[in-house]
């Protein structure tokens, strides 16, 4: 997570990833575990702000969305898509950061903004090990008894599944929902008809 003082000047370096005046207030926010206030989809958002990432070109902030439910919900919000500004909300200290999977670096299918949808990855027993460390041990939702696990992710960016899953090679398989499938499948269909390295090939298998 990034982090520093609230309302004190980011280090060098800081300001040169772009982001404005929301990624300085949550920059800070982060920092002193206080709230902040923000519209996100049309919905005024009050948010634990958690941590501060940047991938890909943009910032992104994982924190409890208390708008989600009696407890909350984790979420991720790309922070060139707030709208009207962020404003931070109530005392410092108001919240203590989660500990364990909640406070691991985000996975890659969580970097996008595309609707939630749960994805079921069935992954075999040769790579079950690795896949349960990168996804966490919470997203297990079957053991199988050759040793393959199934995974239960939930999607905000289907490319970055897409690229979570093709790491595995042959040794996972979306199991669905079917127009998650079906869009790799049909992804997959395109790169081994064009030509190109022996790569694209292997990817396909």
């Amino acid at each position: 997570a990034v982090g520093g003082p609230f309302g004190s000047r980011p280090e060098p370096g800081f300001t040169e990833l772009g982001g404005g005046e929301d990624v300085a207030v949550v920059f800070g926010a982060v920092a002193e575990r206080r709230q902040v206030r923000f519209g996100y989809h049309g919905e005024q958002r009050l948010v634990d702000p958690w941590r501060l990432s940047y991938r890909n070109g943009h910032w992104y902030l994982a924190g409890l969305d208390h708008g989600r439910g009696e407890a909350g919900e984790e979420r991720l919000f790309r922070l060139d898509r707030v709208e009207g500004g962020v404003t931070p909300a109530g005392e410092r200290h108001a919240f203590d950061r989660p500990t364990g999977g909640a406070a691991a670096p985000i996975p890659t299918w969580r970097l996008g903004d595309d609707p939630e949808v749960e994805v079921r990855v069935l992954v075999d027993a040769e790579q079950a090990p690795w896949a349960v460390a990168s996804a966490g041990a919470e997203r297990v939702v079957a053991r199988h008894p050759d040793g393959a696990v199934e995974l239960a992710l939930r999607v905000t960016s289907r490319r970055g599944l897409r690229s979570w899953v093709l790491g595995f090679l042959d040794h996972a398989e979306v199991l669905g929902p079917p127009e998650v499938r079906d869009e790799l499948v049909g992804w997959l269909e395109v790169i081994a008809a064009a030509p190109g390295p022996a790569v694209a090939g292997r990817e396909a298998r």
